[in-house]
């Protein structure tokens, strides 16, 4: 995939989008819309990248016209882990509770897409598995995640691997 189809202004591609499957309107304007080659609602199977009130995007509730990220996660068919806007900016992917250009929609965790490889994709459920790139030695690092937490600090977390499931093939 490159650039998201639409206009220089952001317009939204003519797509459909999850959100639109699910009743919601066209693409939001989200805070990197800009900037990022690829950006949509994703499931994630790691509950520690909830937002750092502990809440994912399923559970932010109606931004914008859009139904809640519960009723996106209903069409994502999972129970586990958390729903949330991804936007690949550059090498960096960023992870927002909403896809919103306010500062609901700031990111709250991203991680360098460069230290990631997908290892598995299933084609008919649009899922796949992401561990992080071997080593010189062989050795596979865990993948890291950059949490920004409200007050200013910041903690990293460590995964294996991480189950992402999208809403398109790209």
């Amino acid at each position: 995939g490159g650039a998201p189809d639409g206009d220089e202004d952001g317009a939204a591609s003519s797509s459909p989008t999850v959100a639109e499957l699910v009743g919601g309107t066209r693409r939001p304007s989200a805070m990197l819309s800009k900037h990022a080659a690829l950006e949509g609602w994703t499931w994630l199977s790691v509950k520690a990248l909830r937002t750092p009130d502990g809440k994912g995007g399923e559970e932010r509730g109606n931004v914008q016209g859009q139904r809640s990220g519960s009723e996106i996660e209903g069409v994502f068919g999972d129970g586990e882990g958390c729903v949330v806007w991804a936007s690949l900016c550059c090498v960096f992917l960023f992870f927002s509770a909403v896809p919103s250009a306010n500062e609901l929609g700031v990111p709250y965790a991203f991680t360098d897409a460069r230290s990631m490889r997908i290892v598995h994709f299933a084609a008919d459920s649009k899922r796949m598995t992401l561990a992080g790139v071997p080593g010189a030695r062989g050795d596979e690092p865990p993948l890291q995640f950059v949490m920004l937490l409200p007050d200013g600090r910041w903690q990293a977390v460590r995964e294996q691997s991480v189950d992402m499931k999208v809403e398109t093939e790209e």
